[in-house]
């Protein structure tokens, strides 16, 4: 449904921009995030919005699926 990218290979605590991109709908976003793990493999992150803001930003993308189901 979407992928996560962070906009580059960052260091712990590092602040990063996080683009999640559904692949229906050309819906993008960019979330602000905190590298808070960086390992051979991949990152873990800490976005920096609070969550009923996420929350609300992340509804656009789920009402693209639905209208993409529809």
């Amino acid at each position: 449904m979407a992928a996560a990218v962070a906009t580059a290979l960052a260091g712990v605590r590092e602040v990063v921009e996080v683009l999640l991109e559904a692949g229906f709908g050309g819906e993008k976003l960019v979330l602000a995030a905190e590298v808070v793990h960086a390992g051979a493999g991949g990152v873990a992150v800490q976005f920096l919005d609070p969550a009923p803001e996420l929350r609300s930003r992340l509804e656009s993308l789920v009402e693209s699926a639905d209208r993409a189901i529809a």
